[in-house]
């Protein structure tokens, strides 16, 4: 082969070569955060349990779509906890409920809850601090004489009962159905029953679903 034709197949070449480069991009530029932000042992990929509960290991995108081209909703703290929707990521995305809403994040900064720095292997007890949220069934109660906070039960008011939650602790509940919310203030103790981790007075109960249902699907998210 002459120098000159050498010369020629390798400027062909070079176009191509540089396509496919450009073509190799990541979404792995999700992390919003101040820090560089290695790829955690425990990080999110493959297939998980719908339900599971992750945390994030830094500042990051909760898109409306599975890729970087989709609108960013806002941004999750870091440490903020999501629960996975669907089994499996799309471009590395997963699907996820936060605050009630949906979205999608990448699973690179994502890690199991009870894996988040500081919890020491443990995890930590559900709702007990601000942002946390479980997904449950929610019931209602109408009547009473005395809540466990030595308080005179009022149907109207817009209180729960809730097994471990503080006295006073506010809470935002989400008929995850409808996406109504209302926010109460637990001041008793229950529900006592499998399956259920919350029990709302009749006013609340009714500001997200009928009476007539009893029973409604919905997250609890710890305000403060």
């Amino acid at each position: 082969m002459t120098l000159s034709r050498a010369l020629l197949l390798l400027a062909l070449a070079l176009p191509t070569f540089a396509v496919g480069c450009a073509a190799d991009t990541s979404e792995d530029d999700e992390s919003v955060g101040d820090e560089d932000v290695g790829i955690d042992d425990d990080a999110l990929t493959g297939t998980a349990r719908v339900g599971a509960r992750f945390a994030t290991t830094t500042r990051l995108n909760f898109r409306e779509g599975p890729s970087r081209r989709e609108p960013v909703k806002r941004v999750l703290a870091s440490g903020a906890v999501v629960t996975l929707v669907k089994a499996s990521p799309q471009n590395g995305y997963y699907q996820v409920t936060n605050g009630g809403a949906e979205g999608w994040v990448f699973g690179t900064y994502l890690r199991p809850e009870d894996a988040a720095p500081g919890n020491a292997g443990e995890r930590a007890p559900a709702g007990t601090g601000t942002g946390q949220i479980e997904s449950c069934k929610a019931s209602f109660y109408s009547e009473g004489q005395r809540t466990a906070n030595g308080e005179s039960f009022d149907p109207n008011a817009l209180t729960a009962a809730h097994k471990r939650l503080p006295f006073g602790t506010r809470v935002r509940v989400t008929n995850t159905a409808n996406g109504r919310t209302v926010t109460v203030r637990i001041n008793d103790r229950g529900p006592f029953v499998a399956g259920r981790c919350i029990d709302l007075s009749r006013a609340a109960f009714t500001a997200i679903a009928s009476a007539s249902q009893g029973v409604a699907s919905v997250t609890v998210e710890v305000l403060r």
